[in-house]
């Protein structure tokens, strides 16, 4: 496996070269750029398998590399020092990311991810498309044992925690069991939209019928499916179903 880095903070640059070179012996350093301009021009140039890309770059940001990179097949990995706002739309594309200071275990399992992965070319297509269209996304993409699958957050009824993974049930009686924590999802998905009942269940709001306060407290959604509200979760969600139902 090769890679190039474009990175525009020599600190950080250097220590990414540093690690590769200690603790990477079967990844080669292609090259290193630190802009926009660079970066195209040396990924265009070099076709790495891998690129390690910081999202703020001299020039502009790294999407706007992979605006002039389009059909080129080489892996993202992004780099930022702080939670990004592209962060949560990079997460809604099944993309992997590091936050610097870069450690070596995660950087490892980065490069074991993306080694397994050939369905990255659609995933950077909706990540441009999302940061694009400068709207809420209306999909997202799950990352599964059989690769990657593009769900409409409409269809998603709720989400159910399965040790550290997730089963994300559709409103058509399908599951999918989804590689990331329920937190996971609760971090990204819209407050407004989906609400963490329960410590296993996050439900989607557009799919709630009643909510049954006695004996034990529940939520029914369509289908008549029931999930278990908690009773500290209770006054709040009430009040979230009250907000976005006035009448």
């Amino acid at each position: 496996m090769n890679c190039v880095i474009i990175e525009d903070e020599i600190n950080s640059r250097l220590l990414l070269q540093e690690i590769l070179s200690v603790y990477f012996p079967d990844v080669k350093l292609l090259g290193v750029g630190s802009s926009v301009e660079e970066g195209i021009a040396l990924i265009r140039r070099l076709s790495p398998d891998v690129i390690l890309m910081d999202i703020e770059i001299l020039g502009g940001s790294g999407f706007d590399v992979l605006d002039g990179i389009e059909n080129n097949k080489g892996r993202v990995i992004f780099i930022t020092g702080y939670e990004h706002f592209a962060l949560k739309a990079i997460k809604y594309a099944a993309l992997d990311y590091l936050l610097k200071p870069v450690s070596i275990p995660e950087l490892k399992a980065a490069f074991a991810k993306v080694s397994l992965d050939n369905h990255s070319d659609n995933r950077i297509q909706f990540l441009r498309d999302n940061l694009h269209s400068g709207i809420p996304p209306e999909q997202i993409m799950v990352s599964h044992n059989k690769g990657y699958t593009l769900i409409p957050l409409k269809n998603i009824c709720y989400l159910e925690a399965n040790g550290p993974y997730v089963y994300i049930n559709l409103d058509d009686g399908r599951k999918i069991l989804a590689g990331h924590s329920l937190g996971y999802y609760e971090e990204i998905l819209d407050k407004n939209a989906f609400f963490r009942v329960h410590k296993s269940f996050i439900i989607s709001m557009s799919k709630v019928v009643r909510i049954i306060t006695n004996p034990s407290p529940k939520v029914l959604l369509i289908r008549d499916i029931s999930i278990d509200l908690a009773f500290r979760r209770k006054e709040s969600f009430i009040e979230h179903f009250k907000k976005l139902n006035p009448n």
